[in-house]
């Protein structure tokens, strides 16, 4: 588990495949660990903590419009050539900016001190 801990700190975008859940541990961690989680599924986006108060798009990278083809796993699709064309670098800048201002939130015994 610290290997994957490690991995996420060192990555700008973490993929966050469907789960049990909508909003399942791995995109906690995601975001726990400072990247931006990837999500595939629409109800991930409209589940997002604090939708009310911080747009999803400005810390969620989505690419719910390939839901379909992605399911059937088609071949000819690159995850990261999907992210590249639809988050050119100034983009996931500003996400990535986004996550750490908030990834505190999402900590287990958050110290505010700390921060």
């Amino acid at each position: 588990m610290a290997e994957v801990h490690a991995l996420s700190r060192r990555s700008v975008f973490c993929l966050i495949p469907r789960g049990d859940t909508h909003t399942r541990r791995a995109f906690v961690d995601c975001l726990v660990n400072g990247a931006v989680p990837v999500v595939f599924k629409q109800e991930t986006l409209d589940s997002a903590p604090f939708n009310d108060i911080l747009p999803p798009s400005s810390y969620i990278a989505s690419l719910v419009e390939y839901e379909q083809q992605l399911e059937k796993n088609d071949t000819g699709i690159n995850v990261v050539d999907l992210l590249m064309a639809k988050f050119p670098l100034e983009n996931y800048t500003s996400m990535l900016h986004a996550v750490h201002s908030v990834r505190h939130v999402f900590q287990v015994g958050f110290v505010p001190s700390l921060f």
